[in-house]
Parts: C-alpha cells; sequence; structure tokens
C-alpha cells in the first residue's frame, strides 16, 4: 500500500492549506484547488512551518529548508519551556520561603 505524501497548497487568495496526496499533485489533478504546490515533507512539522512562517523568509526557501528549521524550533520551544518552568518553579520556592519567615 502506497503512503500518502504532505504538501502545502497555496491558493490565488493567499489562503494555504496541509494536505496529503497519493500521486506527486499536477495541474490536472490539483489545479482547480491550488495554483502552488510545495512538497514533499517527511514530517507534518516541516509543512507546518512551511506554512507558518515560509512566506517571504529566506531562510525557508525548499523543503529542505522547512524540516531543518521545524527540526530546530522544536528544540528551541523544549528548551524555553523547561527554563520557564525552572523559572517558575524558583519563584514558587522563594515566595514560601518568604512566607514562612
Amino acid at each position: 500500500m502506497a503512503r500518502t505524501k504532505i504538501y502545502v497548497g497555496y491558493n490565488k487568495g493567499k489562503a494555504q492549506k496541509i494536505f496529503r496526496a497519493l500521486s506527486i499533485p499536477t495541474q490536472k489533478s490539483h489545479g482547480h484547488l491550488y495554483a502552488a504546490v510545495v512538497g514533499p515533507f517527511r514530517t507534518k512539522k516541516g509543512a507546518q512551518f512551511m506554512l507558518n512562517y515560509g512566506d517571504n523568509n529566506p531562510h525557508c526557501q525548499c523543503v529542505a529548508d522547512a524540516e531543518r528549521l521545524a527540526k530546530w524550533w522544536e528544540k528551541h520551544e523544549a528548551l524555553h519551556q523547561t527554563s520557564n518552568e525552572l523559572v517558575n518553579s524558583s519563584k514558587e520556592t522563594l515566595c514560601v520561603a518568604r512566607v514562612k519567615s
């Protein structure tokens, strides 16, 4: 059974959508839905990154850029959330210490 591949479709009205297709999208198969298509993407995260941050971004010009940046962004967000949790927990500890004394 063939796997569907992930693409980002661009409409003429600047609307964008992530979709899956069994075969390579062509003018005949997807032309009535999209003015342009980018892909295939290996991951949905890469397609989502292209959808959200790919417009007029000189650092995200192709599928490989979107995949690489999505992976970096995921790590960066995880580190940022961890550091926020540490800061919040230290603030809570500080507040508890002040109340007790």
